[in-house]
C-alpha cells in the first residue's frame, strides 16, 4: 500500500513539474519576413519589406587629380595649378505597379569637396540635389513632375571637364512635363520648366555690360517641346524652347526669348567600335541654353542705343566620338565650338573646347580614365579691354567607382 501510494505520488508530482516546466518554454517565434530579390527591373532590386515596392540603392565616389594651365601671358603666383576634387553621390529609386501605371521615382544626391582655386581662396564643400523626380508611366506616354534634365537636352559631353569646365550647359531643372509614347521608341514632350532652378550655368543669364541689362522677378516658365526617338542604338531629337525675358526697369516691356536645336546621344555606329553624339542650338535671349561661355560674359540681352531691349543672339555646335577598343579600353574625344553676338560688337567673343580621353575598365563601374583638355576664348577689343582672352590647357586623371 505504502509502495503504491509512493508511486502515485511520484507521478502527480513529475506531472506538477513538467507543467511548471512547460510554462517557462519561450513561445513559438513569428515568421521572419526576408527582403525578397524584385528582379522587375533589371539588378539590384529589392522589395521593401510589407509593400509591393521596388527600391535600388546605389552610389558612387569619385575622385579627380588636375592640372591647369594659366591663361597666354599670365604670370599669377597664387594661382593653383594642381586642384584636386572628391565627389560621392547616393542613388535611390524605386518602382511600383498601381492602377494607373507604373509609379517611379528617383533621387540623385551629389556632395563635392573642391580644393582651392587660388591661394587666397578657401576650399569649398557642396551637397547639391541633382534629381528628385516622380514618373507615372502608362500606355500612353510618361508624366514627370520634380527636379529632373531639361527636355531641350538631348547631349551634353563625353569628357570629364573638371579643371577647365568645357562647354556643357545641360542642366537638371525644375520641371513639370508629359512625354507622349508615338510608338515605337518614338515620342513627343511638353515641359513647363523654372529657369530659375537651373544652378550654373544659370538660364537666366545677367551679367555685367556697358548698357547691361537685369533680370526681373519671373512671371513665367519656360516651354520647352521636343520630338525624338530613344532606344538601344542611342537617341535622336529636335527640341525649342520660349522663354521669357523680363528686365529689372520699370516701364520695360517683356520680350521673348527663343531657342531650337537638334542632337544625337550614344548613337552606335553599325559594325563599328564607335558610336557619336553631338548637339547644335540657336538662340535668341536664351545664351544659358546655348553656352557656358567658357568664361565669356553670359546675359540674355542688353540694351541699345534707345533704351530698348536687344536680345543676345548665339549659336553653338558641340559632339564626340567614342571608340570601344577593346572589352576594358575606351577612346574618347569631344571638341565644341559657340559664337556669342551681344547688341554692337564690343562684347561679341567666339569659343572654343577640346578634349581627348582614355579610359581603363577592369571590373564593371570602376573606371581610370586621364584626360587632356583645350580651351580658347576669342573676344572683341572691348571684351578684351576688362577680361583677359587666349589659350588655356589642363589635365585630368579620374579615378571612379560606381556601385
Amino acid at each position: 500500500m505504502k509502495l503504491k501510494s509512493l508511486i502515485l505520488g511520484s507521478a502527480a508530482l513529475l506531472a506538477v513539474v513538467n507543467v511548471a516546466h512547460a510554462a517557462d518554454l519561450p513561445a513559438a517565434a513569428e515568421p521572419v519576413e526576408y527582403v525578397k530579390v524584385c528582379d522587375a527591373f533589371g539588378s539590384g532590386f529589392f522589395y521593401i519589406p510589407g509593400t509591393q515596392t521596388c527600391l535600388k540603392i546605389g552610389g558612387q565616389v569619385r575622385a579627380d587629380f588636375a592640372y591647369a594651365d594659366h591663361l597666354d601671358g599670365v604670370n599669377d603666383r597664387s594661382f593653383n595649378n594642381f586642384r584636386t576634387r572628391a565627389r560621392g553621390y547616393l542613388f535611390l529609386e524605386t518602382n511600383t505597379q498601381s492602377d494607373i501605371g507604373l509609379i517611379h521615382t528617383y533621387v540623385e544626391e551629389r556632395m563635392t569637396l573642391d580644393s582651392k582655386t587660388s591661394s587666397g581662396d578657401a576650399s569649398s564643400t557642396a551637397s547639391t540635389l541633382q534629381n528628385a523626380f516622380v514618373d507615372i508611366i502608362s500606355d500612353f506616354g510618361t508624366f514627370t513632375a520634380g527636379r529632373a534634365n531639361s527636355y531641350f537636352d538631348v547631349y551634353g559631353t563625353d569628357a570629364f571637364n573638371y579643371v577647365l569646365g568645357g562647354d556643357d550647359p545641360t542642366n537638371p531643372t525644375n520641371l513639370v512635363a508629359y512625354k507622349f509614347a508615338l510608338g515605337g521608341s518614338f515620342y513627343a514632350a511638353v515641359s513647363l520648366e523654372d529657369a530659375a532652378s537651373s544652378p550654373s550655368p544659370y538660364r537666366r543669364a545677367s551679367t555685367n555690360l556697358t548698357n547691361d541689362f537685369n533680370y526681373g522677378g519671373q512671371e513665367l516658365p519656360d516651354l520647352v517641346a521636343s520630338i525624338g526617338a530613344k532606344s538601344g542604338w542611342g537617341a535622336a531629337q529636335i527640341m525649342g524652347v520660349l522663354h521669357e525675358v523680363r528686365s529689372n526697369r520699370s516701364g520695360d516691356d517683356n520680350e521673348l526669348g527663343w531657342a531650337v536645336g537638334a542632337g544625337l546621344s550614344a548613337v552606335k555606329i553599325p559594325h563599328s567600335i564607335f558610336s557619336v553624339g553631338g548637339q547644335v542650338t540657336y538662340g535668341e535671349g536664351t545664351t544659358g541654353y546655348v553656352t557656358t561661355g567658357n568664361g565669356g560674359p553670359l546675359a540674355d540681352a542688353r540694351y541699345d542705343a534707345d533704351g530698348d531691349i536687344d536680345l543676345t543672339k548665339a549659336w553653338s555646335v558641340r559632339g564626340g566620338i567614342t571608340a570601344n577598343l577593346t572589352k576594358t579600353w575606351q577612346a574618347v574625344l569631344t571638341g565644341s565650338y559657340a559664337d556669342v553676338d551681344h547688341y554692337g560688337d564690343a562684347y561679341d567673343y567666339k569659343t572654343y573646347s577640346a578634349a581627348a580621353q582614355l579610359d581603363w575598365k577592369p571590373v564593371a563601374g570602376l573606371l581610370i580614365g586621364a584626360e587632356v583638355e583645350y580651351e580658347n576664348v576669342d573676344g572683341k577689343s572691348g571684351y578684351l579691354a576688362s577680361n583677359l582672352s587666349g589659350d588655356v590647357w589642363g589635365g585630368t586623371l579620374r579615378v571612379q567607382r560606381k556601385f
